[in-house]
């Protein structure tokens, strides 16, 4: 393993590793593995949700030209408090195609 110190705190790491920090609270936006844009729909969206409290404001679009100008967007606001995998989910902006699903992890 190696050794990495971060300000005082000092962790060990398996070689060929890259350890992710994340806040008290945070949440992470995941997709299924896809090969390549368009290779299968971003019908549902995965969060990897932390422990402690946090708010995180999702944007999502077609990812493939300008229709967001006109739009064509969304942007959901999560929020999270506790232990528990889970965050309640409010739409502040709807003009696009919504989430089939939200998973929480």
């Amino acid at each position: 393993g190696i050794l990495a110190f971060v300000g005082a705190v000092c962790f060990l790491a398996a070689a060929g590793a890259c350890p992710m920090f994340v806040k008290e609270g945070g949440m992470i936006p995941t997709y299924e593995l896809a090969q390549y844009v368009g290779e299968k729909p971003y019908d549902t969206l995965k969060m990897r949700v932390y422990p402690g409290n946090g708010t995180y404001l999702h944007y999502q679009d077609n990812g493939a030209d300008f229709a967001y100008r006109d739009g064509a967007y969304n942007v959901y606001e999560f929020t999270h408090e506790g232990d528990k995998k889970e965050a309640s989910v409010q739409m502040k902006k709807e003009g696009y195609t919504k989430y089939k699903n939200i998973l929480f992890e």
